[in-house]
C-alpha cells in the first residue's frame, strides 16, 4: 500500500525576474527521496499540477492514498483527484 503525502506552496526563491517560485513535493512512503516539481507563481494552475502528478506517478508508482497538510493543496489537488483516480485523505499529521 503506497500513501504519498503531497504539498504545493511557495518557496522563498524567485525567479531572474523576481517571480514567486512554487514547489510541489510529494513524499512516497517507500521512496528516501521526495519527487519535487517548481515552477513560476504565474504557472501553478491546475493543469500543472495534473502534469506534475502524472509525472511523480510514472516516476514513483500509483498511490492508494494521498495524504494532504494545507488546505490550499488540497482545493488545488481535490479539482485533479479524479481525473487520476486518487483518493484525498486531509491530515494535521505530517
Amino acid at each position: 500500500m503506497t500513501v504519498w503525502q503531497v504539498d504545493c506552496y511557495r518557496r522563498p526563491l524567485n525567479t531572474a525576474t523576481g517571480e514567486p517560485r512554487w514547489e510541489l513535493l510529494v513524499c512516497a512512503d517507500h521512496q528516501p527521496e521526495p519527487y519535487r516539481a517548481i515552477c513560476p507563481q504565474s504557472e501553478v494552475t491546475p493543469a500543472w499540477v495534473l502534469n506534475a502528478m502524472k509525472t511523480a506517478i510514472a516516476q514513483i508508482g500509483q498511490p492508494v492514498e494521498i495524504q494532504v497538510f494545507r488546505p490550499q493543496t488540497l482545493n488545488l489537488l481535490a479539482a485533479i483527484a479524479p481525473q487520476l483516480g486518487l483518493t484525498l485523505t486531509p491530515t494535521r499529521h505530517t
